[in-house]
């Protein structure tokens, strides 16, 4: 693959969906077809920190939260309330 059949073009911010910082297709032609046509090769994708944002997990379903279940027992053995029992092992 030659440089000369490479191209890169970073799309603009109204082109982005709100998961992505940034995306910069490859594209590239063939040299068989005059006059060159560009189609996307691949594309790179700059997708920030977006699943750990404060924004992203508060609004996210409640079933995707991760309680520690060997935790639980052990508090619950302890005689830890319940709500300090779901606090510490979330």
């Amino acid at each position: 693959m030659k440089r000369e059949n490479l191209k890169f073009r970073d799309h603009d911010k109204d082109e982005l969906s709100q998961l992505l910082e940034g995306n910069r297709p490859i594209l590239s032609t063939s040299t068989h077809s005059p006059p060159p046509i560009f189609g996307e090769l691949e594309g790179i994708a700059h997708r920030g920190d977006y699943d750990l944002s404060p924004t992203h997990t508060s609004t996210r379903a409640s079933g995707s939260i991760y309680f520690d279940q060997e935790l639980q027992l052990k508090l619950k053995e302890q005689g830890i309330s319940p709500e300090d029992v779901k606090s510490k092992s979330r």
